[in-house]
């Protein structure tokens, strides 16, 4: 009776082991992790979000280009493949471009020109403008491309780098074959602003003469009340006028405001705004006022 009862016990382990055995787990296969590529090319450094985008855009002189595609659209994943696989593109997106692709719409209604339909390209320059100029083939979507396209992309990302180049390059280039020529004579140097000039009017506002150097402050307004000591031409500048650098300084003060509490008079305001031209020693000569 023990013997048949030891003799069922050990068959009963047999097949317990044999279930389990069988019944191991299969492993599943590890994903690699979720880049911010989104398989548009895993070796560019690409922006997180359009904020970081625009002010690296903004800090590094680089146009930015904005991708809008779907992970689930045919279309973004057929033009997605060609992009990640064409070594020219990549090459020029990593050295010459600041990348965003982006999976949603921003506030940024600019990023839409004529539709939030995917995939399409849009490149903002440095200075924050949404270059609406810049277009594919197509009528109906202005800012699509297909794989198709893929040469005409690579073209666009090839102009607009060039006229990014020339067109903020321009007066530095002016500026350099004058400090590595100043014994150079006054038509040579005339030659080489002539092939170096821009479109931009305000870069030359009392005429396009050189050694001439003018100032553009962050908020890109150029500084035309900063002159030299020629009446005639307010911007050159000669080896004897080297002085006026070393002693020149650009100085911002700005008054932020808040909001005018009912406990403030104008008795109060007026003794506050004296103090604080005082404090910032303000030419008050030299200032206009008005009041709402």
């Amino acid at each position: 009776m023990v013997k048949g009862l030891m003799s069922i016990f050990l068959v009963l382990v047999a097949v317990s082991y044999s279930f389990a055995k069988f019944d191991k787990p299969v492993k599943k296969e590890k994903r690699p992790p979720q880049t911010l590529s989104r398989g548009w090319g895993d070796d560019l450094v690409w922006t997180q979000t359009y904020e970081e985008a625009l002010y690296r855009s903004r800090t590094t002189n680089k146009p930015l280009m904005v991708i809008h595609h779907l992970e689930d659209c045919p279309h973004s994943q057929a033009l997605k493949k060609v992009f990640a696989s064409n070594k020219q593109i990549q090459k020029m997106a990593d050295e010459d471009f600041i990348l965003l692709n982006l999976v949603f719409e921003t506030t940024d209604k600019n990023l839409a020109p004529d539709g939030q339909y995917v995939p399409r390209f849009i490149f903002v320059d440095p200075t924050l403008t949404v270059r609406a100029d810049i277009t594919g083939r197509y009528g109906n979507r202005l800012y699509a491309y297909e794989p198709a396209d893929i040469d005409l992309l690579f073209q666009v990302l090839q102009e607009m780098k060039e006229g990014l180049e020339k067109k903020l390059d321009a007066p530095l280039r002016a500026i350099t074959e004058w400090l590595k020529c100043r014994s150079a004579s006054s038509s040579s140097l005339q030659n080489a602003a002539t092939q170096f000039e821009t479109n931009d009017h305000n870069i030359f506002p009392d005429g396009q003469y050189v050694p001439r150097i003018l100032i553009v402050d962050p908020s890109l307004t150029v500084r035309t009340e900063i002159t030299g000591s020629h009446a005639d031409q307010k911007y050159k500048y000669e080896d004897k006028d080297i002085e006026i650098w070393e002693n020149w300084e650009m100085e911002s003060q700005s008054q932020t405001t808040m909001p005018h509490e009912e406990s403030h008079t104008a008795a109060n305001d007026a003794e506050w705004l004296e103090e604080f031209i005082a404090k910032f020693n303000i030419l008050t000569e030299k200032n206009q006022s008005c009041s709402l």
